[in-house]
Formats: C-alpha cells, structure tokens, sequence
C-alpha cells in the first residue's frame, strides 16, 4: 500500500525463545483488554504477559507511552528489556516485568498479512467446581457463530456481523470442544474472588487456558484452531475478556465469556481484541461511541435467551440477553485488517482542495469509495507505522445490517494516532482507549463536569457542514447526499 492503513495484526504460531537474559526477556507477548458489564464501573486496563518456552507466564507493566506500540506487537515473539520486579497477588511465580522497551524479534518483524478467509475458532465450555449450571446447550453456540443469519433466540450471529464488515473477507468456523461442558478443577473463588466492582481475573486468564486445554487434550487437537473461546457458567469479575493467550509454543486468539457475554454484541467487540483491535472513542468518557462495535456499539435488536444463576449480576434467574450488532466497525480498523480494497480509497497527501464521492461502510462494495485518508504534516501516512497519524473520512447510514442502528447519519472523521497514549479523566472509569478518536460535529452538548450530555450520540457530520481543523490544516465540506453517497470536498493547507 503507497498509504494509508496497511498491515494487520494476526496471533500465530511462533517458535520456542529463551527466556529472560539479562534485562531482556524474549517470549510471546499476549494482551487481554477487560470489558465491563453494562451494571459495573470497575476501573481496568489492558493486561500483558509474557509467555516462556517453558509455558510459564511473566506479568509485563507497560507505560502509557508504551502501550500502543505494545498493543500492536501482541501475539507475536518480543524482546521486551525492562526490569523484573516481584510479582503482584493472584500472578505465577515467573514474576513481573518493567518494561522500559518492547520491539519484535526476529521473522516477527514482518509486516503482519490480512486477516482475510476462515478462522477456525474453538469454543470451550467450562464449568467452575462445585457449580453445576449449564447456562446454554453446546449447540447453541455453534448457531450463535456460525450461520450468516439469524434463527430464533439469536437475533445476530458472529459470522453474520464479520462477513458483512469485512466485505465478506473474513469467516469464522466455529465448534465445540467434545460437545459438551467440563468441569474445571477449581471453584470460582479459588482462581480470583473480587466480584463485579474488580478485575481480579486477569492475571488468572492464562491459568483458566491451561486447566481449559488439559481438560480438552483427550478430545481436540487444540493446534488445529486459531481462536479459543474460552466460555464459563459463571461470572468472573466485572468483565468479559477478549485479546490473546499463549502456551508458550504458540499464540490463540482468545476470549473469556461469562453468561453475559454470551452473544453476538459481546462476542464481536471481543474477537476484534482477539484479532488486535483496541478499542475506538474515549472523546468525553469511556466507550463513549455508538458507531463502533469496538467501542460502545449499538444494538439492533436484543432479546431474552436464557438465564443463569449470577454471582455477581443479579442472582437466581438473572436473564441472559442476545443482541444484534448494529454499530458496525469503523474503517481505520477495517482497513488496518485488510478488508478494504486500493480501489475504494483515496490518500489526501497533497496541499489541494478535492472533492470525493463516499459510499456509506455498510453497504456491499462497489465502485464508489469506502473511505478517504487524509494525511498530516510531520507523520507518516500509514498505521503499518508506530507513529502513523492521519484522518480517516467516511459515511456512516441505517442503510444496511451492520450499520442499521448507529445513532447518527453522515461523514464521521476520525484521528488516527498509532502512538496514542491512554486517555482518561473524571469521566472515564478506565483509560483501555485506541487508535482512533472520532470527532464531533456537534460540539458543546457534553458537560464534564457532570460527565451528561449528547457527547458522541451526534458525531456525524451532515448535508451543509464542515469539519475544519486549522491546527492540522484540514478542511471537509460535506456537499450533498445522494441516496447513501455523499459528495465531500477536502481541503489539505499543510
């Protein structure tokens, strides 16, 4: 790619490398991002170890400025230098990690392909010792994966949602570990007891992975999978969890579902995680974006499909929801995973005025563009780089599945910034932001001092408006709406 969003970021196999030498430690870098249920406010961040040949795991403490490019290197072999400290309650005896630098080594320095065909993904069902519950049938979860469509109880399938975003690049071929739940060799509380107002679990991931595929070794080969859903009877902490694992030999795509996230809307955003999206918005507060699943997302349709017996989110018979995703993904992250053809964008590199022709993200691909990058003075143009910044310019409408309940209709512009440090304040219970910020073209209806207001909910720009941005020295006129096309006229002084 000349510019723009080349590379992605795929988990894959890697070899065995020694472990810590010095200051330098080279293992699997894993990343797991915390997702809060909708009833918690549990401050979390995103949570990164290093797995050893051995399979024994070193928490890694990454600084803020480190954590972009971290969040970009997870699932591949690092030399991440630092220095070991003790480990925290809860994580191995491998210890912790300072990390003062993290690069990739060796043929990890590739650039990552597409994610692009089939995913085989390996759903686990587990139930913890002592709890006997079965929240859903092991059938269940291959209709919620695997069809395009819906059937009942299950407004919106996993393969459905990453078929229609990818532009039908991506599928995910979903089974069940020998058709059945297992019994972990725990009880909850014996791996982490924090309940809904922590994020305890964490460092207790890697170690619910590997009771998970001992207890499942007589039944799949779990080599032949590139995800593992890791699905459990219970609750966990706060949150659903989503990013990678490793054994050490190698690295899954992976999430961590309790009954709550057991559904489409849930399983989307964090299989994104899995396949090394951050999240998107963090503009006013966190998960302040409906049009991205990667961000709060939003729902098409939800409906009642099943109940559990919750620990921490409301007791006996606690309803169990099923959603359709309605948010859709947002470019800079569909083009960072390669489902976006040469042909259907445009780099704004140039100090000139030109006006573009952008179709709406969800609409099937044509010959019209999906989207326009703009770039800025001084950056590199392109996310295949740690200090990539640039503008991504696209439509947003109701006007097709994945799309069909954003909560605005128009150009929505965001800035892209590869090296984007954490963002927080008094109205974001955690800093997990990411590359992408979206701008508002209503401005003013957001308090922070109350943390209320209309914030994102009418972030896109319409018929007569105009983005202009004179620190960046980039102009975006929005001309006219044909049907789900807007004619736009970019404007790059710098």
């Amino acid at each position: 790619m000349a510019a723009g969003l080349a590379g992605a970021l795929i988990p894959r196999a890697a070899t065995a490398q020694p472990a810590p030498s010095g200051d330098q430690f080279q293992g699997i870098l894993t990343a797991v991002w915390a997702d809060p249920h909708p009833a918690s406010t549990a401050q979390s961040k995103i949570y990164f170890s290093l797995a050893y040949p051995d399979g024994s795991r070193a928490a890694v403490d990454v600084a803020p400025a480190l954590e972009s490019q971290a969040v970009q290197l997870a699932g591949k072999t690092v030399i991440v230098r630092g220095a070991a400290v003790a480990a925290q309650s809860g994580e191995s005896d491998a210890g912790r990690i300072a990390a003062s630098a993290i690069e990739a080594a060796g043929v990890e320095r590739q650039a990552a392909a597409a994610v692009t065909g089939t995913k085989k993904v390996l759903f686990i069902l587990l139930k913890f010792k002592g709890d006997a519950q079965t929240p859903h049938k092991p059938t269940f979860f291959k209709k919620l994966t695997n069809p395009l469509t819906a059937s009942a109880g299950i407004p919106g399938t996993i393969n459905g949602f990453y078929d229609r975003v990818s532009y039908g690049k991506l599928q995910w071929s979903g089974a069940v570990a020998g058709n059945k739940w297992y019994t972990l060799p725990k009880t909850r509380t014996q791996y982490a007891n924090c309940g809904s107002g922590g994020s305890c679990f964490a460092p207790q991931l890697s170690v619910l992975g590997d009771d998970a595929l001992q207890l499942v070794k007589a039944d799949v080969d779990v080599n032949a999978f590139d995800n593992i859903n890791f699905v459990f009877n219970n609750d966990l902490d706060c949150c659903a969890w989503g990013g990678g694992y490793s054994n050490g030999s190698r690295s899954w795509g992976a999430t961590w579902e309790p009954p709550w996230g057991q559904e489409a809307g849930t399983y989307v955003h964090e299989l994104g995680h899995s396949l090394g999206l951050p999240h998107s918005g963090w503009r006013y507060y966190a998960y302040d974006s409906g049009h991205d699943q990667m961000s709060r997302g939003s729902n098409a349709k939800t409906v009642t499909c099943g109940t559990y017996n919750s620990v921490n989110f409301g007791g006996p018979n606690t309803s169990i929801f099923c959603s359709e995703p309605g948010g859709g993904f947002i470019m800079a992250h569909q083009d960072k995973l390669g489902w976006v053809p040469e042909a259907r964008k445009a780099v704004h590199s140039t100090k000139t005025t030109k006006a573009y022709d952008i179709e709406a993200n969800a609409l099937p691909l044509s010959t019209k563009l999906k989207v326009v990058v703009v770039c800025l003075q001084g950056s590199p143009c392109s996310s295949a780089q740690s200090n990539g910044r640039f503008l991504t310019v696209e439509v947003k409408t109701r006007a097709a599945a994945s799309d069909t309940a954003v909560p605005s209709e128009g150009l929505v512009i965001h800035e892209v910034k590869m090296d984007r440090a954490p963002v927080s304040g008094s109205c974001y219970f955690n800093s997990q932001s990411g590359w992408a910020m979206p701008y508002d073209a209503v401005t003013g209806d957001w308090d922070p001092s109350t943390c209320s207001g209309a914030g994102l909910s009418n972030l896109a720009y319409g018929v007569g408006q105009t983005f202009n941005d004179g620190r960046l020295g980039v102009k975006v006129e929005v001309l006219k709406k044909t049907d789900n096309v807007y004619r736009v006229r970019v404007t790059k002084s710098k």
